[in-house]
């Protein structure tokens, strides 16, 4: 995950570039982006592939209780 700040975007908020994939994110995605990578990169002690990278990316631009149940997935897979 590499993360650089681009400025605000033509609706007043602001974006972000992530570097490895390419990939513009606002502030919001951002923040479910990072704590979802940082969550996982701990449960599975190592960093995600870049596929997985653009896994959690896309999972991260949907509404929250979506983002909420699927950390609760990996986090029941943890307990297992």
């Amino acid at each position: 995950m590499n993360l650089k700040y681009q400025g605000v975007n033509s609706r007043g908020r602001r974006l972000w570039l992530e570097t490895d994939l390419n990939q513009k994110i606002e502030e919001w995605q951002k923040e479910h982006y990072e704590k979802c990578v940082t969550e996982l990169e701990v449960m599975l002690n190592r960093q995600l592939s870049k596929n997985e990278l653009q896994h959690i990316l896309w999972l991260s631009g949907w509404d929250k209780s979506t983002i909420d149940t699927f950390r609760g997935l990996f986090m029941d897979l943890k307990k297992a």
